[in-house]
């Protein structure tokens, strides 16, 4: 029996990846990400895609990838509802677009109840740079925490993931110069 990961990425992620691994320098990273996204391994909600969309260093990749995103199921919408009660100051309610942290959860939340192949079971983590939080206002981790769905949380977040996946990247000489 194998078990695959599937993550479900928030902006704060995808923003660092941009501004850390930077397209046209880490093409193999992106490379990568693209492949996880064809597996079915590297999903978001659209919510994440409307806090990215306008950045026009991913515009490309995002548009290469879109498959990546889900559209929110009535089960992810009850989530969602069942988030903002317990854990209402985790959005912002006076922005004009819909935080998309709740959604990100609620992914993860819906995913894992779903029916899983015989020998082929996933589980579902969520991954984000925000840390966890101590003070009243909750981030993701805190949340992830509360409903026990893993979370690779935090500045080191990426480079977890990183490792999970097995991923060592290598500059290549180009020759004398």
């Amino acid at each position: 029996m194998t078990q695959s990961t599937v993550y479900c990425i928030d902006s704060s992620a995808l923003i660092d990846l941009k501004q850390l691994y930077p397209i046209v320098t880490f093409p193999g990273l992106w490379h990568e990400m693209s492949e996880l996204v064809k597996e079915g391994r590297l999903i978001a909600p659209r919510e994440v895609l409307k806090e990215v969309v306008g950045d026009r260093d991913l515009k490309p990749w995002l548009r290469q990838n879109k498959r990546m995103f889900v559209a929110l199921s009535d089960e992810q919408l009850a989530i969602v509802t069942d988030i903002l009660r317990d854990f209402s100051p985790l959005v912002d309610f006076a922005k004009e677009t819909a935080d998309a942290d709740p959604f990100i959860i609620a992914l993860a939340i819906s995913k894992k109840h779903e029916p899983q192949e015989l020998f082929d079971t996933r589980k579902y983590v969520v991954l984000t740079s925000e840390k966890l939080s101590n003070t009243p206002t909750p981030k993701i981790p805190n949340v992830c925490e509360h409903y026990h769905v893993e979370c690779l949380a935090g500045s080191t977040a990426l480079t977890q993931f990183f490792r999970q996946e097995g991923w060592e990247f290598w500059n290549t000489p180009r020759g004398p110069k």
